[in-house]
């Protein structure tokens, strides 16, 4: 067993400046990969400027909705760069899916805002994507929603309405 210990240790050294490739030798000689690790993700962290746009939750389940009753949910956009984040559209790939925030917003650096996102359901299953456009340079931004859709209850009575009482 301890031979392949020993071997697999100058293979970790190679996985390392594989994968890393920025301080390669101060790991080498420390046969130290987290610092070669942690200096490679500082240096992608510093890359990533501008504004950056997050939205929480990640998706949205509306559950089973009754046609004709919207269904409500909550989202908050995050601005987790460092400039400020302009959102122009919210987009529902689904026309059954739409969002109630009022457009264009800024967001500052640090800044959230609250929408919500609205499902009118018309029939059948909801599997869409709620699409928020603006300057992030993360891109558009995309969370998946989903739900289902039920026709209401129909009450029809059963007989005659009418009733009567015999005294004795």
């Amino acid at each position: 067993m301890r031979t392949v210990a020993f071997a697999l240790r100058p293979l970790l050294a190679i996985v390392t400046l594989t994968l890393v490739g920025v301080p390669v030798e101060a790991a080498r000689e420390a046969h130290d990969a987290r610092a070669a690790l942690s200096s490679d993700a500082a240096a992608r962290a510093s890359a990533v400027s501008g504004p950056v746009i997050l939205v929480l939750p990640s998706s949205l389940d509306f559950g089973i909705a009754t046609i004709g009753e919207p269904e409500v949910r909550t989202f908050t956009i995050h601005n987790v760069g460092d400039e400020a984040l302009e959102i122009l559209s919210i987009i529902g790939s689904d026309s059954q899916l739409t969002s109630d925030l009022a457009l264009p917003a800024t967001l500052q650096q640090g800044e959230t805002i609250t929408g919500n996102a609205i499902y009118a359901p018309t029939g059948g299953s909801l599997a869409a994507r709620l699409e928020f456009h603006g300057n992030a340079t993360n891109g558009v931004y995309v969370i998946n929603a989903s739900g289902f859709a039920n026709s209401p209850p129909r009450i029809t009575p059963i007989g005659n309405l009418s009733a009567q009482a015999v005294l004795k």
